[in-house]
């Protein structure tokens, strides 16, 4: 059946298929996505619950139920000795990709224009908030990241649970038992810290889920007061057919508090996928480093909405065009300006070549 399915698919090196007939090393596996559509859909099929370098192996689910240790579907369950150390990768904004990287006397592969390259990290070399990412609690699915708690940040006790992960290379399901926490000023509505068995480490674990009311509430929910700082501001300016892109420094953090975020009223809109904001003309780059998010995006756009991706889902609070247009100019006359780049739009200047130049209207909803 196998050979059946090489034949079928066509056009695969001998030494592939040799490679493939060896027993399985701990090293990550590459997965070349080659040009073929048929072989791509047929290789497509069978990987559908490969782990990808989106930090997820498949989809697990969280059952409290669980006892400590047990294995699920027959299989053995994982022993940790307690020492084994996560990474701390910090998220990017939208648009850029995490990259694993293995030690030296591991294969390194460099992607050439005809093919992309996606390492899928074994089971073993993976962290524990890979091996299991998602943690249900409190009515959503929370996600968990390499991302560990400060001490003095830890709080209470919340309750314990039980998270289950997939090793996508063996079809082995896992358990592990962890104790729940809350975050020192952060509303377990929001993130909460996870203390896995065998573990000293309390790791953040966040709910994309999460929708305030109001841009108060927000910031009363995150602390943003006190969690929240400000890097460079960037724009996109047209002239004529050429874009420029543009990275302004020296942004005063008291200015964004004062000209966006003082409003606490502000409304959260209600469906921000349906909405078509305009272009955008200012994106802020911010951090909160207590829960790991460096470089995600506080933005104003024409139409005059102030939006942002806190906590990896849109979030949009109309301001009002007189506002947004009155914080871009602050920006371009008050910030050092560096030119980063121009381009061209094709001619006609409209569709999806000239989009791709206005991030407003492509916005990152993840």
């Amino acid at each position: 059946m196998k050979n059946k399915m090489i034949n079928a698919i066509g056009g695969i090196d001998d030494k592939f298929i040799d490679e493939a007939a060896q027993p399985a090393r701990k090293k990550a596996v590459i997965i070349r996505w080659c040009a073929a559509a048929a072989g791509f859909c047929v290789i497509a099929g069978l990987a559908a619950a490969v782990w990808i370098s989106s930090g997820a192996n498949g989809i697990f689910l969280s059952k409290e139920s669980n006892s400590a240790g047990e294995a699920l579907e027959g299989t053995l369950s994982e022993e940790y000795d307690g020492d084994y150390k996560a990474n701390g990768t910090a998220d990017t904004a939208p648009g850029d990709s995490e990259t694993y990287t293995e030690e030296a006397d591991d294969m390194v592969s460099e992607p050439t224009s005809s093919q992309d390259i996606y390492e899928v990290p074994s089971w073993d070399d993976m962290t524990v908030t890979q091996k299991f990412p998602y943690l249900s609690f409190n009515g959503y699915e929370y996600s968990t990241a390499d991302r560990t708690v400060p001490e003095e940040s830890a709080g209470k006790k919340i309750t314990s649970a039980t998270l289950t992960g997939t090793d996508s290379r063996t079809g082995k399901t896992y358990a592990i038992n962890a104790d729940i926490y809350e975050i020192t000023g952060i509303s377990k509505n929001c993130a909460v810290s996870i203390k896995f068995e065998g573990y000293k480490e309390l790791y953040v674990c966040r709910n994309s889920g999460y929708r305030p009311e109001t841009l108060g509430q927000l910031t009363d929910d995150l602390n943003l007061r006190e969690t929240l700082t400000f890097g460079k501001a960037y724009a996109t300016v047209k002239k004529g057919d050429t874009y420029t892109e543009t990275e302004y420094s020296g942004l005063d953090g008291e200015k964004v508090w004062e000209m966006l975020l003082s409003d606490r009223e502000l409304k959260n809109v209600k469906d921000y996928d349906s909405m078509n904001f305009g272009k955008k003309l200012i994106s802020v780059s911010i951090n909160i480093e207590l829960l790991g998010y460096e470089n995600i995006s506080l933005t104003v756009t024409e139409d005059g909405y102030l939006t942002t991706n806190i906590l990896d889902t849109g979030k949009a609070f109309f301001i009002g065009k007189e506002k947004a247009e009155n914080f871009a100019e602050y920006v371009r006359e008050n910030c050092k300006a560096v030119e980063k780049g121009s381009f061209t739009a094709p001619s006609g200047g409209t569709g999806a070549a000239s989009s791709a130049y206005d991030p407003g209207n492509t916005a990152s909803r993840q």
